[in-house]
């Protein structure tokens, strides 16, 4: 694998995370939990996402083809865990609401 498709990804990573860590620590508590449910799912497939681009990467960039195997296992559970996780945030109800 070529050393400066590392060292970009590695640079992205840095400021996708510097720039994660900027907002958080700028963003005003919140007290609505709707709001606080959105920015954990959205905060959730960001990682999702990540997780998604670095294996795509790893696909693309060895000549060989041996990210295929982690591509395709990505692709495979990563929709039903993004499913599952959205039917958890979003369908639960309070029981004071009932």
């Amino acid at each position: 694998m070529d050393l400066s498709i590392i060292y970009a990804a590695a640079t992205i990573a840095a400021a996708v995370i510097l720039i994660g860590g900027l907002l958080i620590w700028k963003t005003p508590d919140a007290t609505d939990l709707e709001v606080r449910k959105l920015r954990f799912a959205a905060s959730m497939f960001t990682g999702i996402l990540l997780v998604f681009v670095f294996a795509a990467l790893l696909y693309i960039a060895t000549p060989d083809g041996s990210g295929r195997d982690i591509f395709k296992t990505a692709m495979t559970t990563m929709t039903p865990l993004a499913g599952a996780m959205m039917g958890y945030i979003f369908g639960t109800r309070n029981k004071t609401q009932e």
